[in-house]
């Protein structure tokens, strides 16, 4: 345990055993054995948050965030259960079904509202470079009859190097079907922004950890504001994640921030209380 610890935690650290990760390696386990029958059971469910553009303060599109509610363990967000779902295998049946969800959803708001907003979800690394996405994607578009801009994909801004042959090839056969790509958590990784900007993507968004203490923080402030000038030089929307009150929010427009997304604006919201949303847009 120690050894997969420090393994974990990086080069040239060094981590003592102790009682706490027996107790975090039984949760891990009894996590595992009940993620496995998850889907079966259908565990899963999807909050929203809306994405709001600071021009205006209309919607723009709407994140579908993934939780697992389990009768024992309660209801976690998948940053919660993101790693072991990697390490299983369980990741790429996940995206799948998330993948799915967000398509018939696409297709409901047509059909009641009439509208045909944006929904983002995000895919796991191993996801995107594990299996055959962009045919899971295309199958979803096609059973649900959906305009493919109207489904996006966010991709954490930390891939290996190694991969970039893999990466480029399926971003552009995501971009062929008209799908929109967007890097998240920028600012809080390591990857160059030159590389970036060599992916065919829409959007960069920022890291809530960034956006967070742009308020209260000269750094984490000039941070955002070169994030959104940079993303601006190479024609790239830029979307604050995070946000968590109005000084935030008028720095940001102030920066020329083209969408936020945050408690600002409300907690993750349940499936009907986005209907009710988009009745009052109507």
């Amino acid at each position: 345990m120690a050894l997969y610890s420090a393994k974990r935690a990086g080069k040239d650290t060094a981590i003592v055993y102790d009682l706490n990760m027996k107790k975090e390696e039984k949760l891990k386990l009894e996590t595992e054995s009940k993620l496995y029958d998850s889907i079966k059971n259908n565990e899963f469910e999807i909050l929203y948050r809306p994405y709001i553009r600071t021009c205006d303060e209309k919607l723009a599109g709407i994140k579908a965030e993934l939780y697992w509610n389990n009768t024992k363990l309660g209801l976690i967000p998948y940053s919660d259960f993101k790693m072991i779902a990697q390490d299983n295998g369980f990741a790429i049946d996940i995206g799948v079904w998330l993948i799915n969800e967000a398509c018939k959803k696409i297709k409901y708001f047509k059909e009641i509202f009439n509208m045909e907003k944006r929904i983002s979800i995000e895919i796991s690394t191993k996801q995107f470079l594990g299996s055959d996405i962009v045919y899971e994607i295309e199958k979803s578009i096609k059973k649900y009859d959906i305009k493919s801009s109207c489904l996006e994909m966010e991709i954490v801004e930390k891939f290996s190097l190694k991969d970039e042959k893999i990466i480029l090839e399926k971003f552009g056969k995501l971009k062929a079907l008209g799908i929109g790509i967007s890097i998240i958590d920028v600012g809080a990784g390591y990857s160059s922004l030159k590389g970036m900007i060599e992916y065919p993507i829409d959007s960069l968004k920022i890291a809530p950890s960034i956006i967070s203490n742009i308020d209260s923080d000269v750094l984490s402030c000039k941070v955002a504001e070169a994030i959104i000038c940079f993303s601006k030089i190479f024609s790239l929307n830029t979307i604050a994640e995070g946000v968590e009150n109005n000084r935030q929010f008028e720095l940001l427009k102030h920066f020329g921030c083209d969408e936020i997304q945050g408690d600002y604006y409300g907690k993750p919201i349940n499936f009907e209380e986005v209907e009710a949303l988009l009745k009052s847009l109507v």
